[in-house]
């Protein structure tokens, strides 16, 4: 619950009361606009946060039986979504643990001619460990076409990023000169 100490008031923000099990539409419906709104500091763009006095939502919980039982029904709602979703993140790791590597049989110091590598004397070595990396990744590709499975889901992002932390594993395990390319590669797919 959260204290604006401007006229000393107990508020609720919005998760506060959805954590209490009140879904969006409830809020909408049985609690209308909110009591309070607060813009953010120095200009910055965002809605206002909304705040709902502490004393009205109780109030309106103690009075209406109907109400009680609505927001029953969203938060065990909200847990079978979570179970679902949790459900949903297991089959996306299993898929992704199931997908099988092409070998990487090539030895390091052929790495440069089958990947088409610019000669190491003629760029940095961390450019060339990181372009190496990059194409080590590409020649596994067929891999994140197994990936279509989860196309329409939610949880395609999630499945890539799993998938590209297997193929990196898998080129340090291979090619252990190539561990801090690798993981420079996966800092930037966490970044973007």
């Amino acid at each position: 619950m959260s204290d604006l100490s401007s006229d000393n008031l107990a508020f609720f923000t919005i998760e506060e009361l959805q954590s209490k099990g009140w879904s969006r539409r409830l809020i909408l419906r049985h609690l209308g606009a909110a009591d309070k709104l607060v813009h953010h500091a120095r200009g910055r763009p965002g809605r206002p946060r909304q705040y709902y006095c502490a004393s009205r939502v109780r109030l309106l919980e103690i009075s209406s039986p109907s109400l009680v039982d609505e927001i029953e029904k969203s938060r065990s709602f909200a847990a079978r979504n979570s179970q679902v979703q949790d459900e949903r993140m297991k089959s996306i790791v299993n898929e992704v643990a199931s997908i099988k590597l092409p070998p990487l049989e090539t030895p390091y110091h052929g790495l440069m001619e089958q990947l088409r590598l610019p000669d190491p004397a003629l760029c940095s070595r961390d450019d060339w460990e990181r372009l190496a990396v990059r194409r080590l990744v590409d020649t596994m590709a067929s891999s994140v076409g197994a990936l279509e499975v989860f196309s329409w889901h939610a949880g395609v992002c999630e499945a890539r990023r799993l998938l590209l932390k297997r193929q990196l594993d898998y080129i340090v395990q291979t090619y252990p000169l190539l561990a801090d390319a690798a993981s420079h590669m996966e800092r930037e797919s966490v970044d973007s």
